[in-house]
């Protein structure tokens, strides 16, 4: 199973915040059940993250709750290559490390 199902599976894809700090190279995204709930459920946390860039839209939206898209995992000879898409930001970076995904409660995904 790759990385992007790991993260979304249950229809876990909305991003409560993003936690970035860079004095530990660390990258965490908390993921809500669902929209309307405030509850985090999933958190994936990235460790040794080097490299870092990110591309926001023009015309972002700041209270919008962000919905993962794609989650690009490419190894490389210096490292893993990543390639977060979310909403209206595309965040780039390099690891040489796998990401933890962690599920911090049992949950109802939110119907489709």
């Amino acid at each position: 199973m790759g990385l992007y199902h790991r993260v979304a599976h249950g229809n876990t894809f909305y991003i409560a915040d993003i936690v970035r700090d860079t004095e530990r190279g660390r990258l965490t995204l908390n993921f809500l059940g669902d929209p309307d709930q405030p509850e985090v459920v999933r958190v994936l946390t990235f460790t040794g993250v080097r490299d870092f860039s990110e591309q926001w839209e023009e015309d972002r939206i700041e209270s919008l709750i962000q919905s993962l898209i794609g989650l690009v995992e490419s190894p490389q000879s210096d490292g893993i290559h990543y390639e977060i898409i979310l909403d209206e930001v595309v965040m780039t970076f390099t690891t040489r490390e796998q990401p933890q995904v962690v599920d911090l409660v049992l949950f109802s995904p939110c119907e489709e």
